[in-house]
């Protein structure tokens, strides 16, 4: 869980410190920046709400497949994105394209099921504790400190922002695919929620009382030949 959403996290808070830095690069006015950041996380959100409805109406909302999609994406543009800004420095059609749509759109995509993935891999009972040791420790050590790593690795190279972001994003990547390779294997569980709760609930209870039932038959044939065994014995 830590793993999956450190890459969110950095992603946020880079874009954060992004914005304001390119702004200062170019000399826009504050609302250019606003502007420019406003168009990101309107596309972070159409991320979020694709995913979601991605997740739902195509996996039964199991988050794996999508949040593995979400963090290969951002493992794919972080360096091309920060290559474009760097190649167009002070361009504010090129900041808007790479980093408001492309960068925002693969930080939504990689957050949109961080929160369910995280909530379902604890059961109920630890489930507030397992996810804040998981997804609220990774923003606040990784996303908190994204600004400031962002910032000295802008010194070395003006792309090193973006490896940094597509090396989280292929850690994420590569833990969602090792927890479905560790699920498909029966060694890790995870716990629905909601409605999918209760389809699950449902579906024991039925194979519970299926099991019943098929016991009580069983029993009910053993008897019956048994008694029919008894009439053939006195015959």
């Amino acid at each position: 869980g830590f793993s999956v959403s450190s890459a969110g996290g950095a992603a946020i808070y880079t874009s954060m410190w992004c914005a304001a830095h390119l702004a200062r690069q170019g000399g826009w006015d504050e609302a250019s920046a606003l502007g420019l950041s406003m168009l990101m996380y309107l596309m972070a959100g159409a991320g979020v709400y694709a995913g979601a409805v991605i997740c739902d109406n195509s996996f039964g909302s199991d988050p794996f497949i999508v949040q593995a999609v979400g963090s290969g994406l951002l493992a794919v543009v972080g360096v091309p994105v920060f290559w474009g800004l760097s190649a167009y420095r002070g361009s504010f059609l090129a900041a808007g394209m790479c980093l408001s749509v492309a960068f925002g759109l693969a930080q939504g995509a990689s957050l949109a099921q961080t929160y369910l993935f995280c909530v379902r891999l604890f059961h109920t009972r630890v489930r507030a504790l397992g996810f804040g040791l998981t997804y609220n420790l990774a923003m606040a050590y990784v996303g908190g400190t994204a600004a400031m790593v962002a910032e000295a690795l802008d010194i070395v190279s003006p792309i090193a922002p973006g490896a940094y972001v597509s090396a989280l994003g292929l850690v994420s990547l590569l833990a969602v695919l090792w927890g479905l390779r560790l699920r498909t294997a029966g060694r890790l569980q995870t716990y629905a929620m909601g409605d999918s709760a209760l389809k699950v609930k449902d579906a024991r209870m039925a194979a519970e009382n299926a099991s019943t039932e098929s016991a009580a038959r069983a029993q009910v044939e053993e008897k019956d030949k048994e008694e029919e065994a008894t009439v053939v014995a006195i015959v």
